[in-house]
């Protein structure tokens, strides 16, 4: 399982994910009913696997969470 919250750096797709992946970081959070729902509740942190959440992006882009899945890093870098 794995979480999303404000201040993660994300790979985003825009274009309703057809574009290719850029890196952002996340402004904000909104946990929704439904995958495509355009508000919902403010929240600091998401289960990706749920994919009902609206993300802010540093980019001025806002995505749906299906668009977005977090950036693993190698701690060891």
């Amino acid at each position: 399982m794995s979480k999303i919250k404000v201040g993660d750096l994300v790979w985003w797709r825009g274009v309703w994910g057809t574009d290719a992946p850029k890196k952002a970081t996340v402004t904000s959070l909104e946990l929704t009913r439904s995958r495509k729902e355009k508000e919902g509740v403010p929240v600091d942190v998401v289960d990706t696997d749920t994919q009902t959440f609206l993300v802010d992006l540093d980019n001025g882009k806002w995505a749906y969470g299906w668009q977005v899945y977090p950036v693993i890093t190698d701690k060891h870098e």
